[in-house]
């Protein structure tokens, strides 16, 4: 696993270190029980039911950004969890965020492996194009996201290219400029190639963080 996965993981340990050495001193209690104790103070129990009742542990790149900064994705589950404690939402919503997280996880570790591979390997270009680390940089899956079908395209376009050219433009282009390029080529060629845009109903690996902004805009709380 790549340097820089690892420094992530430690910046997330290390933020949250503090509440959940406290949260452990409170010991195994119902979701419930937290909920209706009035000695307890509003922070520590949103702080102990993200804990207990959400994959939250060995999860915190979903939640952080590189610097273990908190982002919009944690600050809508605190909110959620909040609504619960307000009596607003029951309990049993925290099972589908759970699935989400197990999924997201999959599609995150996958991602991270092929990079790791791409750096072990012998190819005389490491690791993933520029057009590729865009769409992973801006919260996007390279295997299931719309932009696959686009990258597809993309990668036979890249084939056709001198090694120059090539090399050039795995370190420079953009997703958005490489597939303007692609669609320019693919409309030359005798046979075009037909490329089929996936869309779903439900939020995507990049999209995580939007599937908390829909269910709290769903809520009325946005």
């Amino acid at each position: 696993m790549s340097t820089n996965y690892k420094k992530r993981a430690f910046s997330y340990r290390k933020n949250t270190g503090k509440a959940l050495n406290n949260i452990k001193k409170i010991g195994v209690r119902s979701i419930f029980d937290i909920i209706s104790d009035s000695n307890m103070a509003l922070k520590r129990k949103i702080d102990y039911i993200r804990h207990h009742y959400v994959y939250y542990e060995g999860n915190y790149d979903l939640f952080h950004d590189e610097t273990g900064k908190a982002t919009s994705t944690k600050y809508n589950l605190d909110k959620v969890i909040y609504e619960i404690i307000q009596g607003n939402v029951d309990p049993v919503v925290l099972n589908d965020f759970n699935k989400e997280i197990v999924k997201l996880r999959k599609q995150k570790d996958a991602e991270q492996q092929e990079i790791d591979e791409a750096n072990l390997g012998e190819s005389p270009l490491p690791g993933l194009p520029k057009y590729k680390l865009d769409i992973l940089a801006h919260g996007g899956n390279i295997h299931t996201d719309g932009c696959s079908s686009y990258l597809n395209l993309i990668d036979r376009y890249m084939n056709t290219l001198d090694s120059k050219t090539k090399q050039q433009y795995f370190f420079t282009k953009s997703y958005r400029e490489m597939k303007k390029l692609a669609e320019t080529w693919n409309k030359k060629q005798e046979e075009p190639i037909e490329v089929k845009v996936i869309t779903k109903d439900e939020p995507e690996n990049g999209s995580f963080m939007k599937g908390y902004q829909k269910y709290a805009k769903s809520q009325g709380w946005n």
